[in-house]
């Protein structure tokens, strides 16, 4: 259970709209229910990873950091069914093949460099990439 704690904190912070005064001011993205199950389970899957890489960088465990941030890279992105992809507004997709790139970076860097502080600073920069696309976008189901 370590670790429960924070992530949920960062699911509800990352996946949770904050109660506002007036209307959500971020782009809708309109989906299927099957694809907004897809987009949001990918997400999650972004939580725990995040997670296991922290807790594997905080014992540097550099072999751990990468088998995490591995499947996050461009190979999810080639997972991703095509109905899904084509339904995502570009600004979107742009954002996550950034995401994915950088933990594709996260997993090579951890293997080649073995430095705890550099895995720490590459997540940061993925991480502003995950909050500056909710702050953007917000996934609602189709009528």
């Amino acid at each position: 259970m370590r670790g429960m704690i924070p992530v949920a904190a960062l699911a509800t912070a990352l996946l949770v709209p904050v109660a506002q005064a007036g209307e959500d001011p971020r782009q809708p993205i309109e989906l299927e229910a099957p694809q907004r199950a897809a987009v949001l389970g990918e997400m999650r899957q972004f939580v725990e990873a995040i997670d296991t890489i922290l807790d594997a960088t905080l014992a540097e465990d550099m072999e751990r950091v990468a088998r995490a941030a591995k499947p996050m890279g461009m190979a999810a992105v080639r997972r991703t069914p095509e109905p899904v992809r084509q339904a995502l507004p570009g600004g979107f997709m742009q954002m996550g093949r950034g995401t994915h790139q950088a933990f594709e970076a996260i997993a090579r860097d951890a293997e080649a460099l073995g430095d705890p502080r550099h895995t720490l600073e590459q997540l940061s920069r993925a991480t502003s990439s995950c909050v500056a696309c909710h702050r953007s976008y917000r996934i609602v189901t189709a009528d």
